[in-house]
């Protein structure tokens, strides 16, 4: 019988590990504005190829609206994941404020933050 195993974990300073998950909510925002501006694109071009006298024009445009709208519901959806995410992340470092760290997890204290 074949073992299972997972990636390898590795040991990472808590610093380093809440800039890898920065990191990945800005690739995220990014991913969910490039698909909010393709979106707003593809309602340009039909608008733009229609004169809108015709009932056909409307309904095409109608479905064009409900598939738009089911992907921006989604990428609301995704923004209140990344909302968590960054909530956790403060309640992360709050916890890290309260207690004395580990001195591998010892993580920079700054002025500007509260």
């Amino acid at each position: 019988m074949i073992a299972l195993s997972g990636p390898e974990f590795v040991r990472k300073p808590r610093d380093e590990i809440i800039n890898a998950i920065l990191e990945s909510i800005a690739k995220e925002e990014m991913a969910i504005a490039n698909l909010m501006n393709a979106e707003a694109e593809k309602i340009k071009r039909v608008v733009a190829s229609h004169d809108l006298p015709k009932a056909e024009d409307f309904s095409q445009l109608l479905s064009l609206q409900k598939l738009v709208a089911e992907i921006l519901e989604k990428l609301i959806q995704k923004q209140n994941i990344i909302i968590k995410k960054l909530d956790m992340i403060r309640e992360f470092k709050a916890t890290i404020k309260k207690e004395k760290p580990h001195p591998y997890h010892a993580m920079p204290q700054y002025d500007n933050e509260e």
